[in-house]
């Protein structure tokens, strides 16, 4: 009976490990965003920290300077703006009117980003319509 006992304790005791790691790999893994429209009702606990914020990249707003290499520019969603500052590598696809997710802090009104993914645009577009 004791036997027992101690396969069920250590059985019950790998479980909760596995659902423990399982969880928390899990929780990190997921990844959310805010648009650009939802930061001027952030927190400041929330505005403090790193997030990820979705928009779409302003007509005309695009500044790349290649010898920073710096990459200004503005992020759009839902009637607000916020302006982003990069320093790193322009993403290929960068273009104004393309959606984006970028990853950063708030500082002083503006996005300071670490990462910027670009939407592509598909390749693959349905054909017209008609006869």
């Amino acid at each position: 009976m004791r036997r027992r006992t101690r396969n069920a304790v250590v059985l019950g005791a790998v479980f909760f490990a596995v659902a423990a790691l399982a969880y928390t790999t899990f929780a990190d893994a997921a990844e959310y965003y805010y648009d650009v429209d939802q930061l001027a009702r952030l927190s400041p606990a929330e505005a403090s920290r790193t997030i990820r914020v979705h928009g779409r990249i302003a007509p005309g707003s695009i500044d790349w300077r290649p010898a920073v290499p710096e990459l200004d520019f503005r992020l759009e969603w839902g009637g607000a703006s916020v302006p982003v500052v990069y320093r790193g590598v322009r993403p290929d696809v960068f273009r104004e009117g393309l959606e984006s997710v970028v990853t950063g802090r708030l500082e002083g009104g503006r996005l300071v980003a670490t990462d910027v993914t670009v939407k592509c645009p598909s390749k693959y577009e349905a054909a017209p319509s008609g006869g």
